[in-house]
């Protein structure tokens, strides 16, 4: 499991104990290229299989906070101003088989899934304008900032791998930027740092709460 927040990665480790079972290995960074890096190291120490945990933005209007996406295939988008266009290329198709395994899994649990597209980023797509945009250049039903570059490590080596996000912020809805301020790179919240980015932004304080 790669997790792109060391809650998620929490998260893992607490359902296993609940389980009486060992937690699968897993690694926690931010970005594409740190948890591309852990994704190999995983590999490498025998992982049979990756998936890809935790959170994501929502691009599709449909999808509401706690939905949970069993993407399909996972894309790519360049940073930056005006970023989302040109289109990026064709999305890649993510393991079927893995997916139908997860997704047979949550459906004994009384989980329901939604399928689409996982478009990747190197920086947060916070306004709505931008997932919009987004949403827009690529087909993609939500985004995050690990699950293009897991994927893309994962299969460079023909290894299975999947993607399990759970809508966080809606397509409707944008992340206040004290937010942002918070994750460090190793997937911690620095809440000093959230509180120091409230005292300059008073005006997200509804926003965050």
């Amino acid at each position: 499991m790669v997790t792109g927040l060391a809650a998620e990665a929490a998260q893992i480790r607490a359902a296993a104990r609940r389980l009486g079972a060992s937690p699968p290995p897993i690694a926690c960074a931010t970005g594409p290229e740190p948890a591309a890096a852990l994704c190999r190291r995983l590999i490498a120490e025998g992982a049979e299989a990756i998936v890809s945990f935790g959170v994501c933005g929502g691009l599709d209007p449909a999808l509401r906070p706690g939905d949970l996406v069993l993407a399909e295939a996972a894309c790519t988008a360049p940073d930056g101003p005006g970023a989302f266009s040109p289109v990026p290329p064709d999305p890649m198709p993510l393991d079927p088989d893995l997916r139908t395994h997860l997704a047979t899994a949550l459906a004994r649990a009384g989980v329901a899934v939604h399928g689409g597209t996982v478009a990747g980023c190197t920086r947060p797509v916070a306004t709505v304008f931008d997932k919009r945009t987004l949403a827009a250049a690529t087909g993609a039903v939500i985004v995050d900032m690990e699950s293009y570059g897991v994927a893309r490590a994962a299969q460079a080596v023909g290894m299975p791998v999947a993607v399990l996000r759970a809508v966080l912020d809606p397509a409707r809805q944008s992340v206040p930027r004290a937010a942002l301020a918070a994750a460090t790179p190793d997937g911690q919240i620095h809440l000093g740092a959230m509180i120091a980015a409230l005292a300059r932004r008073p005006w997200e304080v509804a926003a965050m709460i």
